[in-house]
Formats: structure tokens, sequence, C-alpha cells
């Protein structure tokens, strides 16, 4: 179940937790501030009434929203489900005019690029040398997206 998410100090602590967190920021980044407002919003996802999994939309332009989900270590097996949840949560709540949904995934994040491809998501692209993993790696980030109309028949 997806819900939206409002409790500020909740995202923050969940986003600076260490198996979140290195996923959430690149190398030399501080901790994760997350930003609320009306261009952002995030979304708490559920399992057997535990907060599992946080995404966050960021409208990017009019018609187009950036998507960044993610889940605890101990519920990988649901991160499809969860991606799944996005989806029909966008289909159901954003404006009509928001009709696609993107994700820039970091080359090294293999299973999660696997894991938006099964819940219907498209490869759009390659975003070249663009994330820092550590002092001396670099990797390229996939263009993942998704329509509306394609979110909705999925």
């Amino acid at each position: 179940m997806i819900l939206p998410e409002h409790n500020a100090e909740y995202i923050r602590a969940f986003m600076n937790k260490p198996e979140i967190y290195r996923y959430a920021a690149e190398y030399g980044a501080g901790p994760v501030e997350p930003e609320m407002g009306v261009t952002e919003l995030w979304l708490s996802y559920i399992v057997n009434g535990a907060k599992v999994g946080l995404a966050s939309l960021h409208v990017v332009t009019g018609a187009m929203v950036q998507c960044h989900p993610y889940i605890l270590r101990d519920y990988k097996e649901h991160y499809v489900s969860m991606i799944k949840s996005i989806f029909k949560w966008f289909v159901g709540n954003m404006p009509p005019y928001a009709v696609k949904l993107n994700a820039l995934i970091p080359t090294i994040f293999k299973a999660t690029i696997d894991s938006v491809i099964e819940a219907g998501g498209k490869v759009e692209g390659i975003d070249r040398q663009s994330f820092r993993y550590s002092e001396t790696r670099v990797y390229d980030r996939v263009l993942m997206g998704i329509t509306r109309e394609e979110m909705a028949n999925g």
C-alpha cells in the first residue's frame, strides 16, 4: 500500500539509515535532507502495517515527474510490488497533465534496473559518467521511464 508521507523527521531518519543512504547519495555528499513542497512529495510503502519503503516524486516539468524509490533491505522481495504500487498511485492521484514518470538509476545497481523493467519501466537512454559511487569510481545512469498510459494498462 502507498500513502503520502508528510512527516519530514521520519523521512530524514529513513533516508539517512546506512542501508538506504548508500543508495540515496553520491560519494562525499552530506546527510540527505528531504525537500518538501509544491514540486516534491514523498510516498510511504507499507507492508503488514509497517513503513518499509519511501519514494520521492519530484515534478520536473508539467508533464514529467522524477521518481526515487527506496526500500529496506529486509523487504527487497517487495520492490517490484512497491514500484507497481507507485505506478497505481500516480495514475489515481497525479493531475492528468503529469503523463510521465522517470528514474535515473546508476548502472552499478543492476537489480534495481531489472526490477523497474519487470514492473513495466522502459530503458530510454544513458546519462554518461554522472554518479560518483566512491572517491575513484564514476558510473553511468540508466534513464528509465514509463508513461501514464503504460502504467494504467500494466
